[in-house]
């Protein structure tokens, strides 16, 4: 039997980013999240970010090593930008070595790259505050959240394909198998 695939609501996705904290590490958690929900990238991407790789001025985001050990590039909408700006104000205070990861440690080993088990860890964690321990929540969930909520947007199957960076749209179809169930159980809720 296959395994329903979970995708956040906006609702829920804006509990997990209060329930992440203030300060530098609330700031970070934060960016990072918004990071993989509004531009759909894996948690592997994520952490191989350089501030150098985000382009405003184009709205592009460059993917260093994405799946396939390829380097590539994907939208970077406006709607990222407060989670970063307020990431790099934090970031800002500390000496940190000129090459660093985007999302990087800043106690003990500055500058240091953040390992993928450790947003897994603290996604778990903050899925466990906000919808309680039986309910998943992981990395893959917002990029899968990214992909049906630009489908249910009108978004074509080739364009999220293109966001995605997927080869073919067939890696994509499973998304918008998951937006039209989405917005059937919207629709069908207040009809019965």
């Amino acid at each position: 039997m296959t395994k329903i695939k979970k995708v956040f609501t906006d609702e829920q996705v804006e509990a997990l980013l209060a329930s992440a904290g203030g300060g530098a590490l609330g700031a970070r958690m934060k960016a990072i999240i918004a990071t993989m929900w509004i531009c759909g990238l894996r948690v592997g991407e994520v952490v191989a970010l350089k501030i150098s790789d985000l382009n405003w001025r184009e709205n592009k985001i460059r993917i260093r090593n994405g799946k396939g050990a390829k380097d590539d590039w994907t939208m970077m909408p406006n709607a990222l930008r407060p989670y970063i700006d307020s990431w790099l104000a934090h970031r800002q205070k500390v000496d940190l070595p000129k090459n660093s990861p985007l999302f990087c440690v800043l106690s003990k080993t500055p500058g240091k790259k953040i390992y993928t088990q450790y947003i897994w860890a603290r996604m778990k964690k903050l899925g466990e505050k906000v919808f309680g321990a039986d309910e998943p929540c992981h990395p893959h969930m917002l990029r899968r959240t990214s992909a049906t909520r630009r489908l249910n947007q009108g978004y074509d199957l080739t364009e999220v394909a293109s966001m995605l960076r997927h080869k073919t749209t067939a890696s994509t179809h499973h998304y918008l198998v998951l937006a039209k169930k989405e917005k059937l159980a919207e629709k069908m809720k207040d009809h019965w």
